[in-house]
């Protein structure tokens, strides 16, 4: 059972025990999955957040995970992103609904890696990923997408570069010059430079530390966190609101009435980059505001809202999901909130 997952920073999956709202949430949440799976509806991300919830949950997995992701998530040898049934909900989407991503790939890994470690053919998804290696060293969904890396989200890029040197780590593929090219282009000051986007820069680091090429690191991590907590009393957001920026217009986006919006899983991202904090002053007042943000999820007083823009009603996506959930449990057992590790 692998420990730990890309996306879950710092989150010890094998020893967390669900806290009891967390739990609650999990238990609907996988009910629901259960009764979709009858109808053949899923997407690779699900399979990765079923297995995490039932390992926090039960000790480990009741569903064999990586047996439904070969059967329903699996076309021409590869694996896919959405299931059939589950690309059927979606408007027109039939079409381009086969899609082998970065993201798919690495969730197959993942899950027979967790599977058994043993005999899972690291090599074979290695394979998978060559056709997704750009020109500049980098990993990108071209095919699905082709839009150029300086337009595309950060926290695409990165995740891609550090779901991709997972698995060529694991494979044995991640040679200097592969390495060497891999954190040249994710350091690039045309495509990629440094930003104030703290989930973005919490998995660039993470894939240079794979990579062992951290010295090319260019966002200050003090700097990050720092700005991520304007406006919010409790944790930190993902980005500065007032920095939000047309990428491709270079204009400031109107954003008078948008407001931050913390989470628990933003904090486990805070948390991996509080790792390169340079100075001890900022390491204490990081420390501290951890600490607080810990007991004020214990006590309540934060919760876990979905984004809103300006005066709309509805949310732009749900608050609590599964990662947030697992995420919510692991800030809670350090408060000694009826959770513990182990």
């Amino acid at each position: 059972m692998s420990t730990e997952y890309l996306l879950l920073p710092c989150v010890q999956i094998g020893t967390l025990i669900a806290a009891p709202q967390p739990r609650a949430y999990l238990e609907s949440w996988l009910n629901g999955l259960a009764g979709r799976l009858q109808m053949g509806e899923v997407a690779a991300s699900e399979c990765i957040q079923a297995a995490i919830a039932e390992t926090v949950l039960f000790g480990g997995w009741h569903t064999a995970w990586d047996q439904v992701a070969k059967s329903l998530l699996t076309a021409n040898g590869a694996p896919v992103a959405y299931s059939a049934a589950y690309a059927k909900q979606l408007h027109q989407f039939d079409a381009q609904s086969v899609q082998v991503t970065v993201n798919s790939i690495h969730a197959r890994w993942w899950l027979e890696s967790s599977a058994s470690a043993s005999t899972v053919d690291h090599g074979l998804f290695a394979s998978f990923l060559a056709a997704k290696r750009q020109s500049s060293g980098l990993y990108l969904d071209n095919d699905v997408s082709p839009t150029v890396t300086r337009h595309r989200m950060k926290l695409e890029v990165a995740q891609s570069a550090a779901q991709a040197a997972e698995i060529l780590n694991a494979a044995g593929s991640l040679d200097r010059s592969t390495a060497n090219s891999m954190a040249e282009a994710l350091t690039s000051p045309g495509a990629f430079p440094a930003t104030n986007y703290l989930s973005a820069e919490s998995l660039r680091a993470r894939a240079l530390a794979i990579l062992g090429r951290l010295d090319l690191s260019v966002a200050s991590a003090s700097d990050v966190l720092a700005v991520c907590t304007e406006g919010l009393s409790h944790g930190w957001c993902d980005f500065a609101i007032r920095e939000k920026v047309d990428a491709y217009m270079g204009t400031a986006k109107r954003v008078g009435r948008d407001k931050p919006v913390s989470s628990p899983l933003l904090a486990c991202h805070a948390e991996y980059l509080a790792r390169f904090i340079a100075g001890e002053a900022e390491s204490r007042a990081f420390a501290s505001r951890m600490a607080d943000y810990r007991a004020a999820l214990t006590n309540g007083s934060v919760s876990v809202d979905a984004f809103r823009m300006r005066d709309l009603r509805f949310p732009f996506g749900p608050g609590m999901t599964p990662l947030e959930a697992i995420a919510t449990s692991h800030h809670l057992a350090f408060v000694g909130n009826s959770v513990a590790h182990g």
